[in-house]
């Protein structure tokens, strides 16, 4: 995660909160859920199976830091547990996505929230360039409640999310972080395999970072804070943890 591969000049894509909706939506759950089951135990990445819940908090928050302000991005670039912890939010989002048009009751957050970021970040030119996969299918995306439209199925949801020109695709470059067997070889074949491969296995591989209890305090209120954000009468647009004005509770 270069903040987006789609940006190649080095510095990273910013977004606004309403472009990533796909991410907050499921870590508002998980954030909230954590208090019956351990978020490492909610995880579908393995690399983050290792974090206490309050490393996997700062991750978040470095994260969500990373895609929506101002800041250098890393020389190294971003680590493998914080690819992961993108990875892991879209993922969510995508299986609670495709759950919802299991269901005749009318639940549709994750799919509003998902279709959100797919008509933000993927659809331009009011509608004229779309995925391939709603090329395919006909999609009109000017339709009422598009998010809702039976031509939707599962498959395509699992395609504009994780799929190849997805949102996975805005994101990442490659899964490097997912090449976790490279660490079960002897020291010097897992070097010279990195090497070969072009891995920092430093970067990719290295351990979360174990946050002071001001780190995590400062963490945990800016997830608050972006979690509130998205309600609906914020006005999100950005937040910073550098004035406490700025996250609105």
């Amino acid at each position: 995660m270069w903040n987006s591969p789609k940006v190649e000049n080095g510095l990273g894509k910013r977004y606004q909160v309403e472009d990533l909706a796909v991410l907050i939506t499921p870590m508002t759950i998980l954030f909230d859920s954590r208090y019956l089951t351990p978020l490492k135990d909610m995880a579908s990445e393995a690399i983050l199976g290792s974090l206490d819940d309050e490393e996997f908090i700062f991750a978040w928050y470095q994260v969500f830091q990373a895609l929506l302000e101002d800041i250098p991005v890393p020389a190294e670039g971003h680590t493998g547990i914080q690819e992961a912890i993108v990875a892991d939010l879209l993922t969510n989002c995508c299986e609670q996505a495709i759950d919802e048009t299991s269901f005749a009751d009318g639940l549709d957050l994750f799919r509003q929230s998902a279709w959100q970021s797919i008509e933000r970040l993927l659809i331009s030119n009011n509608g004229q360039e779309m995925p391939s996969v709603l090329e395919k299918i006909g999609f009109n995306p000017a339709q009422e409640h598009p998010h809702l439209s039976p031509l939707l199925t599962r498959d395509v949801w699992h395609q504009l999310i994780l799929g190849d020109g997805g949102l996975f695709d805005e994101f990442f470059w490659d899964t490097d972080w997912r090449l976790g067997g490279i660490m079960d070889l002897p020291p010097d074949e897992a070097h010279k395999l990195a090497k070969l491969t072009g891995i920092d296995l430093d970067v990719t591989h290295g351990l979360a970072h174990t946050p002071s209890p001001e780190e995590f305090a400062t963490a945990e209120k800016y997830i608050i804070g972006l979690i509130h954000s998205r309600e609906p009468d914020s006005q999100p647009s950005g937040i910073s943890d550098a004035d406490d004005e700025s996250i609105p509770f």
